[in-house]
């Protein structure tokens, strides 16, 4: 055999490893987000989420001394079936332990055990495809860590809907972006639902949908503020938060109400409005007014949307959050003039 013969071979030889050991470590990677052999660590949810119609999950398997595998869901029991899955796949007890304290500071929290967190997602699952709604990406990823139902047994449909009818709660916004191949009207329509904007006895509620040049700008700020705080949090080495958009809109609301709550003339300038707002006392009203909409979300079952607050006020720490919205508006003010 020639040299470069056993060159040839040699490098063979290392690949062979290399790919062993790649597979070997996506097999492991793989086990640790099944279920077998992997004992539940914790499984908690909201305790209202009989209540308000929603019940965000968390589920943690101890895969080895010390390491825990996370799968997380929010269902929407009355409408909507699965939100939201994520999880992480090896993190350290501490951080799971962590998690289910900052959880419980901000809501009510409740061990569930594992059959009916089962039959939660699995049964949101089923509901959100009957109703056409839009399931999370890869969401089958972190049911893989739930596990599956006793075979032959079926979701229980009894936990579901609201008196036996559709309820949904939000705006016509999300409807529409987690409808798939059909339009909200379409979907109020087909279902029988109607709302009353001023009646809160209503099946459908929407968020107040006045059009003023104040509620628009407020609208445009929110996803702009999201992308804003993400950035800082990556930037700064944090995970951003799964609720932050919730939190944003919890501040993006409060900047629409403090408007609402003033006399405000059509005609005045809105970035110039904005820079007067700037001031402690009208802050520290409208963070006051945010922190009131938060508790909103608690009673419909968003245990986190504290902890994605906090991670909004730390950002703000750094570059006040008002101060951003009211440098977007200007941009936005400035863009339109334009």
């Amino acid at each position: 055999m020639t040299t470069r013969q056993k060159k040839v071979q040699k490098h063979r030889r290392k690949r062979e490893v290399h790919l062993r050991q790649l597979q070997q470590r996506e097999t492991q990677k793989q086990k640790r987000m099944g279920t077998d052999g992997f004992p539940v660590y914790d499984c908690f949810a909201n305790a209202n989420w009989r209540e308000c119609g929603q019940a965000a999950i968390y589920l943690g398997r101890k895969i080895a001394p010390g390491r825990i595998t996370l799968a997380s869901f929010l269902v929407d029991l009355w409408a909507m079936g699965l939100k939201d899955a994520w999880g992480r796949v090896d993190l350290p007890a501490a951080e799971f332990d962590e998690l289910r304290s900052r959880v419980s500071s901000s809501t009510a929290i409740g061990s569930m055990n594992l059959d009916t967190a089962r039959h939660l997602v699995f049964g949101g699952i089923d509901l959100a495809r009957e109703l056409g709604f839009r399931l999370p990406k890869r969401y089958d990823r972190w049911t893989a860590v739930l596990g599956p139902l006793p075979a032959g047994e079926q979701p229980n449909r009894g936990l579901f809907l609201k008196h036996g009818k559709i309820l949904l709660l939000g705006s016509t916004e999300e409807l529409q972006e987690r409808l798939v191949g059909t339009t909200a009207d379409k979907f109020l329509e087909r279902h029988g639902l109607a709302y009353d904007p001023d009646d809160n006895s209503s099946e459908y509620l929407e968020e107040d949908g006045r059009e003023d040049a104040f509620a628009e700008a407020v609208t445009r700020l929110n996803e702009r503020l999201v992308d804003n705080v993400r950035k800082w949090c990556l930037v700064n080495g944090r995970r951003p938060h799964p609720l932050l958009p919730h939190a944003v809109l919890a501040m993006a609301a409060a900047i629409g109400e403090y408007f609402e709550s003033v006399e405000v003339d059509e005609d005045d300038d809105l970035a110039e409005l904005l820079d007067h707002s700037n001031s402690p006392e009208v802050r520290n009203e409208i963070w006051r007014r945010a922190a009131e909409l938060l508790h909103e979300y608690e009673s419909h079952g968003e245990p986190e949307v504290q902890a994605a607050f906090a991670q909004l006020q730390a950002y703000s720490n750094q570059s006040s959050t008002l101060e951003s919205c009211i440098q977007l508006a200007q941009q936005d003010s400035s863009s339109e003039q334009g």
